[in-house]
């Protein structure tokens, strides 16, 4: 039962972190396409997004620390990410700029932050 319990709270603050991200990427002016999308074998899009020409795959991380949040943004990320980003640009016919970002959230202030071309 207590495996349950903690997935669902590890769930819900996923759940909770993208949900900020978006809410922030809308502030900036980003426009949120979709959450959560599948790419195949190659794993999921947690937040794809569109600001002018630009296609941003964002990754988010939820970590107790900033320095835990930043530990958590893998070189070996980059290339699966960017194979995500291309299929969904092939998918949405765009032709612009790919950029891979990612949205880092922690329990302490500031409490979150963007980084545009993290990977």
């Amino acid at each position: 039962m207590r495996a349950t319990k903690n997935r669902l709270t590890r769930r819900a603050r996923g759940w909770l972190a993208e949900s900020m991200a978006c809410l922030v990427l809308l502030g900036k002016g980003y426009r949120v396409l979709g959450r959560n999308l599948g790419g195949g074998p190659g794993g999921e899009v947690d937040i794809l997004a569109q600001k002018g020409n630009t296609l941003c795959v964002v990754e988010v991380k939820f970590r107790a620390t900033r320095a835990a949040a930043h530990a958590a943004l893998h070189p070996a990320q980059r290339a699966r990410l960017h194979r995500l980003a291309q299929a969904h640009a092939q998918r949405l016919g765009h032709t612009g700029d790919l950029r891979l970002d990612a949205f880092l959230v922690y329990a302490q202030p500031p409490f979150a932050e963007h980084l545009q071309n993290a990977f």
